[in-house]
């Protein structure tokens, strides 16, 4: 019940005080790390396999960078596509690896090590219309053109908010968050008087609680259409709504 982690650099940007900065590390060597818990009797687990930074200046009991294992909760049906029961992954880790620990293993195999995610994930909600058009009202609160799975938030991070659509018709239209009672802003507008695409970010701290950000729209007069497609040769891509770590 261990692995081995190659040799290499790292680097991290430490969020534990605004600006704190980017910090290096090196392992000269392969370092077999070892420490698993037990697999379960009748469920698998998705354990990871995380690289720690800690800095004494900022409050840590030691200024040293660690390999860890985060232990996940055995669950049914987990596997390393839907990463269920996986542990969070903390402030100032590095993720190098989801490691899948079936029920009653003894020891993990090369098969069961997932390295292909390298970094903090960095979304709270993604969510994509690829339906074709969608026609607008022409006053807040608008139509719902698109809308990111809910989501929960710790009322403290700040999120970058960030909406794409690939064409809008000739006209000005209005473009506001809404999270999912009412409307909390205006993105932006179109900006193009002959129709174009829109893209829009806006950073922000949701208040603490789960909700679902969707973008609603309305425009300057009646019968006007924003485009999403299904991408591909000559087809106009998605409309997304993307709510990411700032």
């Amino acid at each position: 019940m261990s692995v081995d982690i190659a040799a290499g650099y790292a680097y991290l940007h430490a969020t534990t005080v605004t600006a704190q900065g980017v910090y290096g590390a090196y392992n000269d060597a392969v370092y077999n790390l070892t420490g698993f818990t037990a697999a379960h009797a009748t469920n698998p687990r998705v354990d990871r396999v995380a690289l720690r930074l800690r800095d004494a200046f900022h409050g840590d009991a030691a200024n040293d960078w660690t390999f860890v294992i985060l232990t996940g909760t055995a669950t049914a049906g987990a596997t390393l596509a839907n990463l269920t029961g996986a542990a969070a992954v903390p402030a100032n880790h590095l993720l190098l690896a989801n490691i899948l620990i079936p029920a009653n293993a003894t020891s993990v195999i090369t098969a069961n090590i997932d390295t292909t995610v390298r970094r903090l994930a960095t979304d709270y909600a993604y969510g994509e219309f690829s339906g074709g058009a969608i026609a607008l009202a022409t006053s807040a609160p608008g139509t719902t053109v698109v809308t990111a799975p809910s989501s929960t938030y710790d009322g403290a991070a700040r999120v970058k908010v960030e909406f794409f659509a690939p064409l809008t018709d000739a006209a000005l239209m209005t473009f506001e968050l809404n999270d999912g009672t009412s409307n909390i802003g205006i993105l932006g507008y179109n900006g193009q008087p002959g129709g174009g695409a829109v893209n829009l970010v806006r950073y922000f701290i949701p208040p603490a609680g789960t909700r679902a950000y969707s973008v609603r729209g309305y425009a300057s007069t009646g019968g006007l259409n924003v485009y999403g497609g299904v991408g591909g040769s000559g087809t106009r891509f998605p409309m997304f709504l993307r709510l990411s770590k700032a």
